[in-house]
């Protein structure tokens, strides 16, 4: 099958997990920061494909822990979507500025590798990124 923007698409159009913050790093954070919660393509070197994410989801720290659902329908862009990527990997931070991009003092943690159609994954906030 092909997606929109001609995109083939594996037929698997979300993912889905948990994202939970780690106890140690709790009193870094605000009950009104940030969360973003991304799907980003990796590429077969697992380097991410594009800076632009798949799709993003926007949360508060007092949601935390809180249930994902990643979708096309989130999709950033119509040509880049999850059901069109390979592989891909999910990313969150807390991020105190509000801002999308990430910087020195955002609490980040990650996913390993994974395909479209994945669930139950959990993502821990675990690090402070440098």
């Amino acid at each position: 099958p092909v997606g929109a923007g001609g995109t083939p698409s594996n037929g698997n159009t979300s993912v889905s997990g948990r994202v939970e913050l780690a106890a140690g790093l709790k009193d870094k954070t605000l009950p009104d920061d940030t969360v973003f919660i991304f799907a980003r393509a990796v590429g077969d070197d697992n380097a991410p494909a594009s800076r632009m994410p798949l799709a993003v989801r926007r949360a508060q720290v007092k949601d935390l822990p809180l249930n994902f659902v990643l979708d096309d329908s989130m999709a950033m862009t119509p040509q880049s979507k999850i059901s069109g990527a390979k592989q891909l990997r999910i990313e969150a931070r807390i991020s105190r500025s509000g801002n999308a991009i990430a910087a020195a003092g955002d609490i980040a943690g990650q996913s390993k590798t994974i395909k479209p159609g994945a669930s139950k994954l959990n993502i821990s906030l675990d690090h402070v990124v440098p």
